[in-house]
């Protein structure tokens, strides 16, 4: 049922043939991992991983991290793109934005692609920083972008999703929702979906910009939809969950959190091969249900609301918390399987590649995890 992206067999006997040795294959170099934004990582972490080092940046990081050619690229509060050696935590550069920087960054094609508060979006020569182009929208940038061939995908709070070219920044196409495009973007089978401040899930072809199919979310919605098996999957910032079929835009399911207030604005995850997908709440937990009809399968309580994405890495799932731990869960049982205290805040989701985890605290500290 999942469905992942996998190196076609012909590109993996061209590199041994050449002796190329690595493709990075195990980079996390997009939000959630992948365009579809399963949250499961190519690269395995196993439980009882170590702190490896620690960098302290000075200012709250609330963007996730993104794991590239041995290089941690992360945002900060306080106006800054850092780049990291993976290795040792060494600062590599900074570049100083406009404002503070809440989204992930994504590295592609050798840039590094991000947007700002003050609505300034940029590209970054990933090797040294420099500034190759940046746009400027009409509202603060929260959205973490999505790419799919020569084509960039980022949403604004001016209520826009913008399609943007790769090499130049040059727009393509912009789709007007009804309110702020606050989510990344899902990418999949030829579709753009997003979920926004107007309620809706709307599904885009990527080819065009023009809307396809909508969908009533019931409720506004901060988190990027998740695909699977032609539906994605949602949280909604009034305690609603939905499935949605992307082909006519009909919901599969909705569900309620049985607590209450269960409020969600960060992105499911898939775990066993798609069958089950794991969502975060602010009610103070994750919890698995079943993909084809939302009946629940068991669920992990934490002392404070999670608002990190969670990450699928060897049967595990990493997720940070507001009540300063990084927690290991097992994705079939919801046991507790490790956990780090790290003092502070963690609404920035975990990264894991290249035998690495890192994430960012409220505290300011970027942590780097490996066995």
């Amino acid at each position: 049922m999942n469905k992942r992206i996998y190196i076609p067999v012909l590109v993996a006997l061209a590199l041994l043939v050449t002796g190329f040795t690595a493709l990075y294959a195990a980079d996390w170099g997009i939000f959630r991992g992948d365009k579809e934004l399963s949250g499961v990582a190519g690269d395995s972490i196993a439980a009882g991983a170590k702190l490896l080092w620690t960098y302290e940046t000075g200012s709250s990081i609330n963007s996730t991290a993104a794991l590239v050619n041995n290089t941690v690229y992360v945002g900060t509060q306080d106006k800054k793109m850092l780049a990291l050696n993976l290795a040792d935590g060494k600062l590599k550069w900074e570049f100083a934005t406009n404002n503070s920087i809440s989204a992930a960054p994504l590295v592609a094609n050798n840039r590094v692609y991000f947007g700002d508060e003050t609505g300034f979006f940029y590209a970054l020569n990933a090797d040294t920083g420099k500034e190759v182009w940046k746009i400027k929208t009409a509202g603060k940038i929260i959205s973490s972008a999505s790419i799919s061939g020569t084509s960039v995908l980022v949403g604004s709070y001016d209520n826009s999703l913008y399609c943007l070219n790769a090499s130049s920044g040059a727009t393509k196409w912009e789709f007007k929702s009804g309110a702020q495009v606050h989510c990344s973007p899902c990418i999949a089978d030829g579709k753009v979906i997003i979920a926004g401040c107007d309620s809706k899930v709307h599904i885009i072809s990527l080819s065009s910009g023009k809307e396809l199919k909508s969908a009533d979310a019931g409720s506004q919605c901060a988190a990027g939809p998740a695909y699977n098996d032609g539906h994605v999957f949602l949280g909604t910032l009034n305690n609603g969950y939905i499935a949605v079929d992307i082909k006519d835009g009909s919901k599969s399911w909705t569900i309620t959190d049985p607590d209450g207030d269960g409020d969600c604005n960060a992105g499911a995850t898939f775990v066993n091969g798609g069958e089950q997908v794991v969502f975060p709440s602010k009610n103070n937990k994750i919890f698995c249900v079943n993909s084809a009809n939302g009946s629940a399968k068991w669920t992990f309580r934490t002392r404070d609301a999670v608002e990190s994405s969670p990450v699928l890495s060897g049967g595990l799932l990493y997720f940070g918390c507001n009540d300063g731990n990084i927690y290991a869960v097992d994705a079939n049982s919801g046991e507790s399987k490790w956990k780090y205290a790290a003092g502070a805040a963690l609404t920035a989701s975990p990264a894991i590649g290249s035998g690495r985890l890192v994430i960012g605290s409220s505290d300011g500290a970027v942590y780097c995890f490996g066995n």
